[in-house]
């Protein structure tokens, strides 16, 4: 759980565990697209979205509900309600992002084509769900039982680096 601080630089700020890391046995694979610094950064995209983005201020009042409802879907281990929220908070954050003016992208073609990926790959079976920070990097989890399945299945793209990281084991916050 991420607490916001008072401090406008986020320097404040700090993250708590919601459950134990044996709560629940979920890994990530990461896919490293780009590894150099973004021309926009988090901060500054987010302030360039709250002033000019008319999307903003709904985006932000949907956050906190879909927070609470991320945090309680972790705690109860509804893998299905969890996917669902994660997306669609994933989505409508970037689509405020791209309805500032001027639009922040933060996607590559690449993103977009791993995200096709993803849903081929939900759509055949792989119980895993994907997010995407301010960045073009794609995040997947999934569970145990697909960890090998997609870890595979991310290796073969020829684009990509992925990074696979078990969170039962260690912090990875999102």
């Amino acid at each position: 759980e991420w607490k916001k601080g008072e401090k406008e630089d986020g320097s404040d700020c700090e993250a708590f565990q919601i459950a134990p890391h044996s709560h629940w046995n979920l890994h990530c694979v990461i896919l490293v697209i780009q590894e150099h610094e973004k021309l926009v950064s988090s901060t500054e995209g987010m302030k360039h979205a709250e002033k000019t983005s008319p999307y903003f201020l709904k985006w932000s009042e949907e956050a906190e509900k879909d927070y609470l409802e991320i945090k309680k879907f972790v705690l109860e281990k509804d893998f299905e309600m969890l996917s669902k929220t994660v997306e669609a908070n994933c989505l409508k954050m970037h689509k405020t992002c791209l309805t500032s003016i001027p639009p922040t992208l933060y996607w590559s073609g690449k993103t977009l084509e791993i995200l096709d990926k993803i849903r081929d790959w939900q759509r055949g079976g792989l119980r895993a769900f994907f997010t995407i920070d301010a960045g073009p990097n794609v995040v997947i989890f999934c569970e145990e039982s697909s960890k090998d399945s997609l870890f595979e299945l991310a290796s073969k793209l020829p684009y990509v680096s992925p990074l696979l990281t078990k969170i039962g084991t260690g912090p990875v916050y999102f």
